[in-house]
């Protein structure tokens, strides 16, 4: 889940600002906060805030995610073979742990990107010791 946005948005890092994996903090990195995001975290908490504004990029990037609704239907029954639907509000554990898919999606490429890296500079250490 949001593996493809997540790419979308390593790719347009990787073009602003090449190696940018390199300096997320993962401890610190979350989605939710426009400062500890991926891009809060390489290009600042301006940038990030202003990007995120333009819905359309940050959710097509895995920037943000799109927004949830505030209220919806539930099923709590039928009478006479008619449904009974109820409006309730969504909770925020359930906007909560999207945002900590979407995270995890950046932690697991952050990851790969490193991985690579090290394998990398083990085989250029390899073939000129």
């Amino acid at each position: 889940m949001y593996e493809k946005e997540v790419l979308n948005g390593a790719a347009w890092l990787d073009r602003m600002n090449p190696g940018w994996y390199k300096k997320v903090e993962l401890n610190g990195l979350d989605l939710m906060y426009p400062s500890s995001c991926s891009l809060g975290q390489t290009l600042g908490k301006n940038v990030s805030t202003h990007l995120c504004d333009d819905m359309a990029f940050s959710v097509s990037h895995g920037f943000n995610l799109r927004l949830l609704p505030t209220i919806e239907t539930q099923t709590k029954g039928y009478i006479f073979k008619k449904k009974v639907e109820v409006q309730v509000p969504v909770s925020p554990e359930r906007r909560n742990k999207s945002f900590s898919v979407l995270t995890a999606a950046w932690i697991q490429e952050i990851l790969r990107r490193r991985e690579k890296d090290r394998l990398m500079k083990e085989a250029q250490e390899a073939l000129h010791p």
